[in-house]
């Protein structure tokens, strides 16, 4: 709240008690806002209530009005001299939400010595738009009831008291609305379910606080249960002049105790020192009425004083059992009344049965009465002097009576006779339980022209309106005087003959040159009876309205704005009833244009944006338009109103276009969307959420995440780690980060939508981000993509980018200009005039700005200020001048329109603008201040004044300003020419780095305006290295925020900044840092050019090698991820070589022999506790560079040359052993595992694995446990565990991989993954889908490192379903047999010989000579390297193929070959029999059945037995087949039969289709049929 006094305005609202705060224009005008809200209000959800009233506040403030509150000095207030300030905006808020709760107000007579407790919505009279707001001020008004009671009030004066509480003296609202507010509280307790809420009441009235909350209820007016209903006190408490008394209180419930609910045996325990009274109630009645709202139901008990004993309220059935404690009685009533809405909320398990018994209990409907019009006018109509909220109510009761009768004459255009329409004396209405329901009319059989009976709705509305018959004219009377000059006794009849009689011949229209007398005095006859209404504070719309109806006396010569219609009339009536803030609205004494901000003309777009969203066919939206077309307030728009309506979550975002940190953009999502989820969810909910984020992100996810989303925090710690030394790729496990906290989150919340406006200004990283999460978690959120057309060329990095996103599933939806009749109503609304009137006016803009709801704006603020749309006093409304409107030549665009807009202003705004401009679309007050005392201007006046002309908006106390609209933005600058930019940007540039600030946003504030001022070789030496060094810290700190493309940027424009002369000698520290964060940022994001440039600058300056040696192992890795892997081997071989490291030796070398005999001797006698305690290398730092050289080459080798990985494997276990553990130690055991594996040392190699896994689970190494995984899941522990164990194993590393940012070795630990998880038998599509997005995200990635592989299994599996003949756009096994990764691998070509053997058994295809040439297994034992499971697979089908292909051709050298392959295959069963026993058994059936042994068939059932104990279904049908075939061979048919079966059925379970087809055809071919099958 602003402590400086201000003097109030008549547009202001004062917050206070008394008669002069009361009468302030403001706030009445603030009063009538509210009854226009009211309706609004009360249907409204609880989240859309705080809404409604931010809208009023912020209407208020668009007409230049504040909410002031008094400021007491020494506690006294002086009412003479007052002192105003500036209230804070959660007091304003909270003033406007008690206003909109409060009830109807009576009048001081009208105050019973009793309370009200009303259980349910309260009643709404029939045409009200509000339900419980007729009037602004106060009247005497009987509460109608639900079936079975009314309470009778006696009749009273009309002293009208603002206050429900009443109370005589100035206490200010503040006091009460303490009290007011406990509707927040009961708020929270009307959500609960079940039988929760009387539970949470009770604990809340028991508690400890000194005053309970039960003495809050009791003393306070309102309890307002916002969507589940209402529960009202409504006491006197000797509010006039006494003091309340307790004793004397008490609810009026007739031979009760005070209300006791009980229900569940759960009950809401009233104080036991209240008053015992009586129950009255009669019945009333609602009904459906012509104001178009249904009632609603409540109950309304009485409760006399009494006794101080307590009784309780019980729900029986239908009934409510009021109990008396003292008497042990209890009086029956029904409950109907207590129906609500939504009654669970309040009565949670109780109602639902007696909702249904009470509408069988219904009453009948009473007889409808009939009221003469003008009786009720005069018992309705405010006499005298009233308030002009008394005024406003009456109208707005009224005009459903127009709206009726207006109906009425619309429908009787065709029929006869018409209906009579000469006083309201002459028409009734019928009412229902005192609601209007209809009007009545009078026919008659004399027929008038459609104009005279317009005229004549004119005089009827005069008189329903005003209460006075229309005077006569008389051109000699004077109607100036007011009404009470006027001739109340006049007839319609009469003054509709007046008004019709001409004295002139030729009547002309009011704008003709030479208007005729008589037209003139009728003019003025008319404007002297508008004049009445207006100095009466009649509305204009209802003068206007008038006005046009009595013009039509003029017949085809009136005026353009006269009615033509009573379809025309009945239109303005309703915008009059639907929207009475607008139409019913003063526009005040000292009215500036506003425009109302919301949607016009949007209707459709809203249409289809919310079908396409309910629709459920789409993933998201990309919404696109042209600059200020209105998207994002249309999404924002749509997407609240979604969201209120289904309780789900939206969160929205907007990119800026000189964002400095766009990953803070994306996550501000996340941290909404935490922040709206730890609000609503429970402790449990949030528990298992913490649990599954623990398990999914990994202590570096968690810690990532941590440092960007601080409302992560309130869901789970974050670890204490350093936040770069445990990531491979931050950037990457962020992203991948925020994909799982999406996924959980939403497995746990209601339906999550998430708007990204303004994409075109998003950074790669972001895009790639928001890429990710659309491909990859489209089912956990609806996405909304939204981007401006105007800065899309076709072919940049955007549009492609925006074509990539078309496979994820999402809609295009294109926002356009208004239409005319979208233009129309906004101008219609802004200038409070109907639309059939401005209607020419919006043809004019509409055509000068071709729609674009930003340049009409500015248009329409341009022309008020040129003064062509003004203030007419008489009655007081906006008019314009069409022909100069016409005539003003319009910019060509919104941008030019602003600039010419924005050279009209003061030098110091002008020039603020121009600052703001260059600082960005949002501007904190730090750098306000940095450059107001730097610069020594009033910045932060010259801003204030320019958040006042709507070009700037102001945030949190102007602790940041943005501007309006991004193009508003743009404006401003480009009132500057490029030179003056540029200059502008250094000045700025320069003021902050003098601050050389440590804040983050003034650091990167300060060198991104240096920079964007260029590069001034000019300017002072020292000067350019302070932005140098600034620049590098901003790079670093990006970098850590994983914002590489921007870090890169710092860093390479710190390197321009620094002085060329003495960049490598006096700053020498400097530059050098800016050249390591150049190299290691976009290594990263795999820019090798950059990598290359300024490696060598380094090499050619660095004072030593450890200082290269960074920048050259960034160098070999970038090689590496690009696929020049003998370009990276050079260099790690010269990093080695520049150490003092022997280049690797093959194996074979007799120095490599003796020293692997040598390290596997100290292995076996060192114990693992041994390992696993040494001390940590005191040289870390350096061993880790050199580990890290060491484990790329083996990955370099593994490809081309796995014999040297021996050798490179014992040096990175020697170093490890010989200077203690560091953080990449474990990938040392590891490697040396996979080389232990290759000699046939399977134990030892599981051993060292082992130690591997456990060393990686250290927290400082866990960034390498992706890598070890792979390395012991591929070629260690398949050899001793399950292969389905190894398949999980290698999707944990896999998810590893991810959390540290570690992509290279995720995404191999997935292919591997997939690979085993196929050899095992999973299901094939299962399998072909995963393939298939793994090998497309590879290529999108221009990943080629290790492609071949997964390449090869796709194509088998492809061909296992489809077929041997099929193609798609993946290579085809032509392809691949000549393909140059092929030969580039050297396991590529056994692999694939491993595929062909598979291929060839399985479809029984022996034409290509497959088994010709040396085989598999020949290759494997020449190989003496780590060997994947994928070839001794393969090296079983090639036995399997020997053995057939030896049986049928007869040839021994095939025999023996099988027999080769069944002895190797059986080492691996003796050490995994898990694996390989069902491969033995099947092999030696195969064998058996060359010598027609009596154990085959034993011998295959046993592999079949095998196989299904294992888990590899698809052996079990490769070995059901081969038991099929070698008994039918036989002769024993029924059983071969059967074993085909079988395997059809497993062959189908693993879903090789094509397998399938070949077998039943060997079925047909062998049985003749298939039907047994």
């Amino acid at each position: 709240m602003s402590m400086s006094p201000v003097t109030p305005t008549a547009n202001d609202v004062l917050l206070g008690r008394g008669a002069s705060i009361r009468d302030h224009p403001g706030n009445g005008a603030f009063r009538a806002l509210v009854i226009g809200r009211k309706a609004d209000f009360n249907r409204a959800r609880k989240l859309k209530k705080r809404a409604i009233a931010m809208e009023i506040i912020q209407h208020v403030k668009d007409n230049d009005g504040r909410f002031l509150t008094e400021l007491v000095v020494s506690g006294k207030r002086n009412e003479r001299d007052r002192i105003w300030v500036v209230a804070e905006e959660a007091k304003a808020l909270q003033k406007t939400m008690h206003r909109l709760r409060e009830k109807e107000w009576v009048s001081k007579s009208e105050h019973l010595v009793e309370e009200k407790v009303h259980v349910g919505s309260s009643c709404v009279e029939l045409g009200k738009d509000e339900p419980e707001c007729p009037n602004i001020e106060p009247r005497a008004i009987q509460g109608q009831l639900s079936p079975g009671f009314q309470i009778s009030a006696p009749p009273g004066d009309e002293l009208a008291h603002d206050t429900m509480i009443g109370s005589g003296d100035d206490k200010c609202l503040d006091e009460y609305d303490e009290k007011q507010d406990l509707g927040s509280d009961l708020d929270e307790l009307g959500s609960v379910q079940g039988g929760q809420l009387v539970q949470d009441l009770q604990d809340k009235l028991r508690g400890k606080e000194e005053d309970s909350l039960i003495d809050s209820i009791w003393d306070s007016d309102t309890w307002d249960l916002e969507n589940e209903g209402t529960v009202t006190s409504e006491k006197d408490d000797n509010s006039f002049g006494l003091k309340h008394q307790a004793s004397t209180d008490g609810l009026f419930v007739q031979a009760t105790n005070p209300l006791q609910l009980v229900g569940s045996g759960d009950a809401l325990n009233a104080q036991p020192d209240r008053a015992r009274s009586g129950v009255c109630a009669t019945p009333d009645y609602l009904h459906q009425d012509l104001y178009g709202g249904n009632t609603h139901q409540s109950l309304c008990f009485q409760q006399e004083v009494s006794n101080n004993e307590v009784g309780s309220l019980k729900i029986n059935g239908g009934q409510v059992e009021l109990v008396d404690r003292s008497t042990d009685h209890a009086n029956v009533v029904d409950v109907g009344a207590m129906l609500i809405l939504q009654p669970a909320a309040l009565l949670p398990d109780q109602l639902s049965e007696v909702q249904q018994q009470v509408t069988e209990k219904q009453s009948p409907e009473p007889p409808e009465t009939e009221m003469n019009l003008g009786v009720w006018i005069d018992s309705n109509k405010p006499r005298g002097l009233c308030f002009h909220g008394e005024l406003s109510g009456y109208i707005r009761s009224a005009i459903p009576i127009a709206i009726n009768l207006t109906e009425l004459l619309v429908a009787e255009d065709q029929t006869n006779p018409e209906i009579e329409l000469r006083s309201c004396r002459e028409l009734s209405v019928l009412l229902c339980a005192g609601r209007i329901t209809r009007v009545v009319v009078r026919t008659s059989a004399t027929s008038r022209s459609k104009f005279e009976r317009l005229v004549s709705l004119g005089a009827i509305f005069y008189e329903l309106f005003s209460g006075q018959i229309l005077p006569s004219w008389d051109a000699e009377s004077d109607v100036g005087g007011g009404l009470d000059q006027l001739d109340l006794n006049a007839s319609v009849g009469g003054i509709v003959n007046m008004l019709q009689h001409d004295d002139d011949q030729n009547p002309k229209k009011r704008f003709a040159n030479v208007p005729s007398l008589g037209s003139q005095k009728i003019d003025l006859h008319h404007n002297r009876i508008i004049s009445s209404l207006v100095n009466a504070s009649f509305p204009a719309s209802i003068c206007g309205m008038i006005m046009n109806l009595l013009e039509c006396r003029q017949s085809e010569f009136r005026l353009d704005e006269s009615y033509s219609s009573f379809g025309d009339v009945l239109a303005d009536l309703k915008l009059v009833r639907d929207n009475p803030c607008c139409y019913l609205e003063s526009v005040g004494n000292s009215p500036t244009l506003s425009i109302p901000n919301k949607l016009y003309g949007r209707q459709d777009d809203v249409d289809k944006i919310t079908g396409l969203f309910k629709g459920g066919a789409c993933k998201g939206l990309i919404v696109n338009g042209r600059a200020g077309v209105g998207k994002s307030s249309l999404l924002s728009q749509v997407f609240s109103d979604i969201s209120e309506q289904n309780d789900s979550y939206f969160v929205q975002t907007k990119f800026e276009q000189s964002g400095i940190n766009p990953l803070a953009i994306v996550a501000s999502v996340f941290n909404s969307l935490c922040r709206a989820f730890t609000r609503v969810a429970s402790s449990r909910t949030k528990e298992v959420v913490a649990r599954e984020l623990e398990s999914a992100l990994g202590v570096a996810g968690i810690n990532a995440l941590s440092l960007i989303i601080p409302r992560l925090s309130k869901i789970l710690k974050s670890p204490d780690l350093d936040s770069t030394d445990h990531y491979m790729n931050q950037a990457a496990s962020v992203s991948y980060s925020f994909r799982k906290l999406l996924e959980i989150i939403s497995s746990h919340s209601a339906p999550i939508t998430l708007l990204f406006d303004d994409l075109q200004f998003a950074d790669m990283n972001s895009r790639s981000i928001i890429y990710s999460l659309l491909s990859d978690t489209a089912q956990a959120a609806f996405f909304v993509c939204c981007y401006r057309d105007d800065d899309v060329k076709p072919g940049n990095e955007f549009s492609k980018w925006l074509e990539s996103l078309e496979s994820c599933g999402i809609k295009k939806v294109e926002v356009e200009n208004l239409t005319t009749e979208g233009v129309n109503e906004m101008v219609s609304e802004s200038l409070r005039a109907f639309p059939r009137i401005t209607l020419p006016l919006s043809t004019q803009l509409h055509a000068k700005t071709r729609g674009n709801p930003l340049f009409l704006r500015q248009f329409m603020d341009s022309l008020y200020h040129q003064g062509l749309i003004y203030l007419s006093l008489y009655p007081p409304r906006w008019s314009w001048d069409l022909d100069k409107i016409s005539n003003v030549e319009m910019p060509v665009s919104v941008v030019s329109l602003l600039i010419a807009e924005m050279q009209t202003l003061p030098t110091d705004l002008k020039q603020g603008l121009r600052v703001a401009s260059c600082l960005g679309s949002t501007v904190e007050k730090g750098a306000i201040d940095v450059i107001a005392s730097r610069m020594g201007l009033n910045f932060a006046e010259a801003l204030e004044k320019l958040v006042k002309k709507g070009f700037l908006i102001s945030n949190n106390g102007f602790s940041e300003v943005r501007f309006s609209h991004d193009k508003v933005q743009q404006s401003a600058y480009e009132t500057m020419t490029v030179s003056e930019q540029k200059l502008l940007h250094l000045q700025l540039g320069l003021l902050l780095c003098e601050e050389e600030p440590d804040d983050g946003y003034l650091l990167f504030t300060a060198v991104t305006q240096a920079n964007m001022g260029g590069v001034n070789t000019s300017l002072d030496p020292r000067k350019r290295v302070t932005i140098a060094t600034l620049n590098l810290r901003a790079g670093i700190q990006t970098k850590k925020l994983s914002a590489f493309d921007i870090a890169l940027g710092f860093s390479q424009n710190g390197i321009l900044w620094m002085p060329i002369e003495d960049r490598w000698s006096t700053n020498y520290a400097t530059t050098l840092g800016l050249h390591v964060c150049a190299i290691e940022t976009a290594c990263l994001v795999n820019n090798i050019g950059i990598v290359t440039k300024y490696t060598d600058q380094v090499v050619a300056n660095a004072r030593s090698y450890e200082e290269q040696l960074p920048c050259l192992f960034c160098l070999m890795k970038c090689l590496m991820a690009c696929g020049r892997l003998f370009d990276s081997r050079n260099i790690g071989f010269s990093i080695l070589t520049s150490l003092g490291e022997q280049i690797p030796r093959e194996l074979g070398d007799p120095g490599l022999t003796i020293d692997l005999n040598a390290m596997t001797s100290m292995l076996h006698g060192t114990a693992d506790e041994a390992i696993l305690t040494m001390r940590t290398s005191h040289q870390a730092r350096q061993d880790v560079l050199l580990l890290d050289v060491f484990s790329t080459l083996t990955f370099i080798f593994l490809e081309y040359n796995p014999q040297c990985n021996l050798d490179v494997s014992r040096r990175m276990l020697e170093i490890t052993l010989t200077n203690g553990l560091s953080e990449i130690s474990p990938v040392a055991f590891a490697n040396f595992a996979v080389s232990l594996s290759g000699l046939g040392q399977h134990n030892l190699s599981y051993r060292i694995g082992r130690l591997a896994k456990q060393l990686v689970a250290r927290p400082m190494s866990h960034r390498f446990a992706s890598i070890v995984s792979l390395m012991t899941g591929v070629c260690v522990d398949w050899m001793v565990e399950p292969l389905q164990s190894v398949v999980e194993s290698l999707l944990k590393g896999h998810k590893s991989g991810l959390q540290v940012g570690d992509l290279t070795y995720a995404r191999m630990n997935y292919i591997n993954y997939i690979v085993i998880a196929y050899l095992v038998g999973q299901e094939l599509n299962c399998c072909r889908g995963k393939f298939s997005e793994s090998i497309e995200s590879n290529f999108k990635q221009n990943v080629v490192f290790g492609f071949i592989h997964p390449t090869y299994a796709y194509r088998m599996i492809v061909t296992l379903i489809e077929g041997k003949d099929f193609k798609d756009s993946f290579l085809s096994w032509d392809e691949l047999r000549t393909h140059t990764a092929k030969q580039q691998n050297r396991d590529s070509p056994m692999a694939f010989q491993a595929h062909s053997y598979m291929r060839s058994f399985l479809f029984q295809s022996f034409d290509d000579d497959v088994m010709e040439g040396e085989g598999l297994l020949s290759k494997l034992l020449a190989k003496r390297s780590p060997v994947r499971p994928l070839l001794i697979i393969g090296v079983f089908y090639e036995g399997l193929l020997a053995f057939h292909l030896g049986r049928i051709q007869q040839q021994q050298h095939l025999i023996t070959r099988g027999n080769q392959v069944l002895e190797f295959i059986k080492r691996y069963s003796d050490a995994n029999p898990f694996a390989f026993e069902n491969k033995v058994l099947l092999l030696e059936a195969s064998r058996m059945e060359l010598s027609d042994s009596k154990e085959t068939d034993l011998f295959y059932q046993k592999a079949i037995k095998s196989a299904r104990d294992h888990k590899f279904v698809h052996e079990e049908a490769l070995a059901s087949e081969m038991a099929g075939r070698c008994l039918f061979s036989k002769g024993v048919s029924n059983k071969a039969l059967d074993f085909y079966a079988h395997a059809i059925n497993k062959y189908k379970s693993w879903g090789a289709s094509a397998i399938v087809t070949r077998v039943e055809y060997e079925v047909m071919q062998k049985f003749g049929t298939v039907c047994d099958l």
